[in-house]
C-alpha cells in the first residue's frame, strides 16, 4: 500500500491560488489571502505566554529548592520554606512582580512537571524530586 501524503491547509490554499477561477475572481482570491493571513498570525502567536515562561522560570526554582531538601514535603511545608516565601509572581492588578506565590500556582507546577514526583500517604501529597 502506498504511503499517502498528508496536505497542510497553506498547500491547498497556494494550489487554489494558481487556478484560472480563483485568480480572476478577485472576492476568493481576497478570502484566500486572508486565510493565509490567518494561518501566519497563529504561527506567529505560538510563542510562549508570560505566565507559561514564569511558570517555566517558578518550575526551575522548585526544583533546585527541593533538590536541596532532599526530603517529602507537602505543598504548605515547601511554601513556608524562606527561600519559597519569598518568591513574587506577576500582579495582573498591579503590572509588577509583587504577588505571593499562591498554592494553587504551586500545586500546578509540581504535578505538570515531570522532574517532580508525587507522593500519597494517608492521603496527603508529598513532593519530591527525582
Amino acid at each position: 500500500m502506498a504511503e499517502t501524503k498528508k496536505v497542510t491547509k497553506r498547500e491547498v490554499i497556494n494550489a487554489l491560488l494558481k487556478e484560472d477561477l480563483i485568480v480572476e475572481n478577485e472576492i476568493y482570491k481576497n478570502y484566500l489571502e486572508n486565510e493565509l493571513r490567518i494561518l501566519d498570525n497563529k504561527k506567529n502567536s505560538s510563542a510562549t505566554s508570560k505566565t507559561a515562561s514564569e511558570n517555566i522560570k517558578l518550575a526551575n526554582t522548585l526544583f533546585e529548592i527541593l533538590k536541596n531538601e532532599d526530603k517529602l514535603m507537602t505543598i504548605s511545608e515547601i511554601l513556608a520554606l524562606p527561600t519559597v516565601s519569598e518568591i513574587k509572581v506577576y500582579n495582573d492588578e498591579t503590572k509588577q512582580n509583587d504577588k505571593a506565590l499562591s498554592t494553587s500556582k504551586v500545586s500546578y507546577i509540581l504535578n505538570n512537571d515531570t522532574r517532580f514526583v508525587r507522593t500519597e500517604l494517608k492521603k496527603k501529597a508529598y513532593f519530591s524530586v527525582k
